[in-house]
C-alpha cells in the first residue's frame, strides 16, 4: 500500500499510470465507463449493478472494491482526502462518498475527476459519447500492445450498451 497520505502528484497521470499498470478486465472497463457515463459521475453500487446487468447490488460492490484495492496499492500516495488517512472501503480509490445512501442503503459513490480524466486520456472512454452498440473497431493507433488492443475494443464495444442503460435509469 502507498506509504504515506497526501497531494498525489499531477494526480490524473498517478492515477492513468496506476490504471495502466494493473490488469483490469473487460467487466472492470464497464464498471468504470458505466460510473463514467452516470450523471454528474455519481451513482450507487445498486444502479452500477443494473447498468451491468447484475441481479444486485453485491457483484457489482465486491468486483469494484477489487479494482479500487488494486489501484490503490499501485497508487503513490493515498488521495488526501481520506479520512483520518486511511480506506475504509477501496472504493475510495477511485471514487468520493460523503456518506449519503439510496432509498436501498447503498451509498452514493462520485468518480474522482482526476480518475475520469486518466479515463480519457487512456482513450478508455470518450467525453460525451454517443451509445454504441456497433460492432466497428475503434482506431485506437499504434501505443497499445496486440492484448491491449483486443481488451480496449471488446470493452469499446460494449460501452454504449452499459452508457445506454445507465442512461434510461437516470
Amino acid at each position: 500500500m502507498a506509504a504515506h497520505v497526501g497531494p498525489l502528484p499531477t494526480a490524473v497521470n498517478a492515477y492513468r499510470l496506476a490504471l495502466s499498470s494493473i490488469d483490469v478486465n473487460e467487466s472492470e472497463l464497464s464498471l468504470l465507463a458505466a460510473h463514467y457515463y452516470a450523471s454528474g459521475r455519481h451513482c450507487s453500487t445498486g444502479e452500477l449493478a443494473e447498468a451491468m446487468g447484475y441481479a444486485n447490488h453485491g457483484g457489482a460492490n465486491l468486483q469494484y472494491g477489487k479494482l479500487g484495492h488494486r489501484v490503490a496499492e499501485a497508487l503513490p500516495v493515498r488521495p488526501q482526502d481520506l479520512p483520518n488517512g486511511e480506506y475504509l472501503n477501496w472504493i475510495m480509490s477511485i471514487a468520493t462518498s460523503d456518506g449519503s445512501r439510496n432509498g436501498e442503503g447503498h451509498f452514493f459513490w462520485t468518480m474522482r475527476p482526476e480518475v475520469a480524466a486518466a479515463l480519457e486520456s487512456l482513450g478508455w472512454v470518450t467525453p460525451d459519447a454517443p451509445p454504441r452498440d456497433d460492432e466497428s473497431e475503434p482506431n485506437i493507433g499504434n501505443t497499445a500492445g496486440a492484448t491491449t488492443a483486443k481488451a480496449l475494443i471488446e470493452a469499446r464495444r460494449g460501452q454504449g450498451k452499459f452508457r445506454a442503460r445507465v442512461l434510461q435509469y437516470w
